[in-house]
């Protein structure tokens, strides 16, 4: 049986044997049609890449770090050698950088596709990394930052909403912003990613921009128009605020697990110990309890959420160490957590692994 994924050369080459059959032999109709239909044109719109079975053991990958080949190489490379079968890797980062050619002509007209300092465009080998995430049956997420976005705040001055730093975000009140990135969405369910994961789904961490029940209710009929765009063709996924754990209040950006559960699949708590205020919870220092953290966040998360929908804690894997790091997923094994998401912010992870917890 000839396998679904060629190249293009490979995909010549047997179009034109299956093409002689039909010329040559009267019985090869049968055939050549079977043949014919097992051949995929690389480029072409791929299926849903399925799920590997058991947990979501991952980690976050920058879209920088996965342009070529030989990086996805070394990705995947890194997760088999590790144990882990999941991949979180930006389509569309804080940045507003696209890591694939889009069709949007807002996204064409403000250049969001990411480019070299030499001004070339770049690209997720999208075909490359679905056939070897096939192949080892690793999972494939597709991190979409929704309204931090540099490069759009920079493109329309109608659309910015608040800059502090190397933070730049976009108006999430406005239906352009939620327009331009609902028409990103469509096009990023067809590229076979096993799920999308919505990340700066929310308001700024701070006082303005109206009462906390507002900001919820914004948010939450973003996520619903965002499910009904995703449809069937990808899980959905939305990375929430760390003290969102507990309860929206406490966090204050719009997000609020209970009301946002029923039109997700996957529920991410930013559980980064380092990111709680000191006293929170009862430690003087949160960052020095990474076990009690991680569980005590999913309990209160999942206190939250319906069945159907799995909360999954993104970890932290920057600023600690191995033992901190494997205090962690000490906790979701514990636990029994359907997984988690190592988190860094430049996807170096080799110091903190391997983390085997026994």
């Amino acid at each position: 049986m000839i396998s679904p994924l060629l190249s293009r050369r490979q995909f010549v080459r047997y179009s034109a044997t299956a093409l002689m059959l039909i010329t040559c032999c009267r019985d090869a109709s049968a055939f050549s049609r079977e043949l014919l239909s097992s051949l995929k044109i690389p480029g072409e719109e791929k299926g849903r890449l399925p799920s590997p079975a058991g947990m979501t053991e991952g980690i976050y990958v920058p879209g920088w770090k996965a342009v070529s080949r030989n990086s996805i190489d070394r990705l995947v490379n890194f997760v088999r050698r590790n144990g882990l079968n999941t991949l979180m890797i930006d389509v569309k980062n804080a940045r507003g950088e696209l890591f694939y050619t889009p069709r949007s002509l807002l996204a064409r007209r403000i250049g969001s596709q990411a480019r070299t300092r030499d001004g070339r465009t770049v690209s997720l080998p999208m075909d490359y990394l679905l056939d070897l995430a096939s192949h080892h049956r690793l999972k494939l997420i597709a991190r979409h930052v929704m309204f931090r976005d540099l490069r759009l705040y920079q493109a329309r001055e109608d659309f910015r909403l608040w800059s502090k730093g190397t933070q730049q975000w976009v108006d999430m009140r406005q239906k352009g912003v939620v327009e331009y990135n609902l028409d990103l969405l469509t096009e990023e369910k067809k590229f076979g990613f096993s799920e999308i994961a919505l990340d700066y789904i929310r308001f700024p961490a701070t006082n303005k921009f109206g009462a906390g029940t507002e900001k919820c209710a914004i948010i939450d009929s973003i996520v619903r128009t965002a499910r009904e765009t995703v449809g069937k063709d990808a899980e959905l996924g939305v990375q929430v605020f760390g003290y969102t754990a507990w309860h929206h209040r406490k966090a204050g950006v719009g997000q609020r697990i209970p009301t946002l559960a029923p039109h997700v699949d996957v529920v991410y708590p930013m559980l980064y110990p380092s990111h709680f205020w000191p006293g929170s919870f009862g430690f003087k220092d949160p960052s020095r309890h990474p076990y009690e953290i991680i569980a005590m966040g999913y309990k209160a998360a999942m206190g939250q959420v319906g069945t159907g929908t799995r909360v999954i804690p993104m970890i932290q894997a920057f600023r600690y160490s191995r033992e901190d790091v494997r205090a962690q997923l000490k906790a979701v094994r514990d636990l029994e957590m359907p997984g988690y998401i190592c988190w860094n912010s430049a996807g170096a992870y080799e110091r903190f692994f391997p983390a085997e917890v026994l």
